[in-house]
């Protein structure tokens, strides 16, 4: 059973625990069935980004031209954004 979570993931329920399930926006991969625009968040299946552009460690996809210039215009608050989830993520120490 999956519920929304907000906007940044999904909630999960599986064998009676509940998790959250993190969006994808790692374009490093591909063969990864589905990835997130970096800009819009729209799902890219199969590797059909328009573009991918790389910013420090992150390689973003990016669904369309706009979305292109968008991100090229100005990627600052686009990467914080993936690296923010991200972090999330990551598993806490002690958990």
């Amino acid at each position: 059973m999956r519920q929304a979570a907000g906007r940044n993931s999904e909630l999960q329920q599986s064998g009676g625990f509940t998790f959250i399930a993190m969006k994808n926006f790692d374009a490093r991969n591909e063969a990864v069935a589905t990835v997130l625009c970096a800009v819009c968040e729209q799902p890219i299946t199969g590797g059909r980004w328009f573009a991918r552009i790389s910013s420090g460690d992150l390689l973003a996809a990016l669904c369309c031209p706009l979305c292109e210039a968008t991100f090229a215009g100005n990627p600052a608050p686009y990467v914080r954004r993936i690296e923010t989830y991200q972090l999330m993520a990551e598993p806490r120490p002690g958990n």
